[in-house]
Formats: C-alpha cells, sequence, structure tokens
C-alpha cells in the first residue's frame, strides 16, 4: 500500500515577519514598508482584534478594498490564527447575504468601515489605523495546526451559489513553496502586480507568495500599464503577475 504524508510548512508562514531582517516588504504608492514596519504594523492589528474579542480560530471576512489597510489585515488576521473570507467589494445584495449565511463571519474588516457598516448590519464591522509608534510584539504568529482552516475562498458561482474553498496553512505553504522552488524567487526579488486580492491569484500567489519568498511585493491597486512600465524598471529583480 503506498503511504502519503502530509506536507507540513515551515512555522512560520511567513518568516521574514515572524523575525523581522532588513529589506523592503511591500511598496503601494508612495507607501514602502519594509519587514520590521510590516511586523509592526501586523502586532497592532492583532492587538486590535484582540480588544474586539476575536481569537485563533474565529472567522473574520475582509473587504478586499485597494488600501494598504486591507493588505495589513489580511496578513494581520492570518498571523492571529483566523479564519479569512475575503470579499469581493463588488459583491451585489444577494452575492453578499449567500457568502456571509455560508461562511458566517464572527466580523468583517473594511477600511472603508463607514461605507461598509450599512451593508452588513448584523455583523460587526471594523477598521483599523496603522500607527508606527505600536509596539512590536515578540513571535508574531499564532502557533496553529498547519492543517486547521486558514483562508475560504469563494468560487464565482458560474454554476450556481459560489461555494467555499476552504485552504489550510498546509495547502497555501505547499503551493507557495512549489511555485518559488519552479520560479526560481528569493528575496532579491520584486514581486509586481495590479491584481485584486479577493481571488488566488492577487491574493494566495501575490501577496502571501511574495512574503513567503520574503521578497518585496509592489502592488497597484488599480491596473495601468504606465505604472506597471515604472514599477518594472525601478527593481534590480522583477517578476510580473497579471492576467492577459
Amino acid at each position: 500500500m503506498l503511504q502519503c504524508r502530509a506536507m507540513t510548512p515551515v512555522t512560520p508562514l511567513f518568516p521574514r515577519i515572524d523575525s523581522p531582517s532588513p529589506g523592503a516588504a511591500l511598496r503601494m504608492g508612495d507607501d514602502v514598508l519594509d519587514y520590521a514596519t510590516l511586523a509592526t504594523a501586523c502586532a497592532a492589528f492583532r492587538r486590535s482584534l484582540a480588544e474586539a474579542g476575536l481569537a485563533s480560530g474565529d472567522r473574520i471576512a475582509i473587504w478586499a478594498h485597494p488600501e494598504l489597510d486591507t493588505i495589513l489585515g489580511f496578513i494581520g488576521a492570518i498571523s492571529a490564527g483566523l479564519v479569512t473570507i475575503p470579499l469581493n467589494p463588488g459583491l451585489g445584495e444577494k452575492e453578499l447575504a449567500h457568502i456571509l449565511d455560508d461562511a458566517k463571519p464572527d466580523a468583517i474588516f473594511s477600511a472603508y468601515e463607514a461605507d461598509d457598516r450599512a451593508r452588513t448590519p448584523e455583523i460587526p464591522v471594523s477598521g483599523f489605523a496603522f500607527s508606527a509608534d505600536s509596539i512590536v510584539t515578540p513571535r508574531l504568529f499564532v502557533e496553529r495546526d498547519p492543517h486547521d482552516p486558514m483562508l475560504v475562498l469563494y468560487t464565482s458561482g458560474t454554476t450556481g451559489a459560489p461555494k467555499g474553498a476552504v485552504l489550510s496553512a498546509a495547502n497555501v505553504a505547499a503551493t507557495l513553496d512549489g511555485l518559488i522552488d519552479a520560479w526560481a524567487l528569493s528575496s532579491r526579488d520584486t514581486i509586481v502586480h495590479g491584481l485584486p486580492l479577493f481571488h488566488a491569484h492577487g491574493l494566495v500567489f501575490g501577496l502571501f507568495g511574495a512574503l513567503r519568498a520574503g521578497a518585496c511585493l509592489h502592488w497597484i491597486p488599480k491596473f495601468s500599464p504606465e505604472e506597471v512600465a515604472r514599477a518594472l524598471s525601478e527593481a534590480e529583480s522583477s517578476v510580473l503577475y497579471a492576467v492577459p
């Protein structure tokens, strides 16, 4: 009988955030965060989650608005051990109601807190303001079983109601490690992309993949050829993620 052993990811999922080392982690417009600052922001976000009563294993939905706080929200929620559900800002009321009823998040995070509060009056909606004066906590990432749910990504619903695909840290790490190996990604690279953060390409491959590799993510929240060309010309070693 063939026996298969489950792959267990390196803990934590993003080593350069958990034990920050020098180097740029994230670029978005005029904002440039190194890995130490990104760790500080995630630690502050985790404290805000704890103050809201959320703990490892709870579920949080995140509106994938094109803002820096959205990125910090995704990384902070993952680091806190929360099951994270990205929400497409373009969802209609019927699709949104279906996803919320199916996923049953305990809270929702939005960079546009006031705008989104009216869309989900029955679920707490919170925002977050990053402060560089926040104190970094040691060992940023919560220890968790690598096979516990980490993400719930909803399908497009082409053939019926959207279905939640449950991904664990083991799923994500195995996929990203395969890509990092195949594409020879490293901390020397800058990954440029202008993809939205509510699906696997933009969120998992783009954001999480860059951080897993210890690279720098240059995110362009609204795609333009001029911005992409400028981003590619600025980095010594660039990778572009895009959809034709």
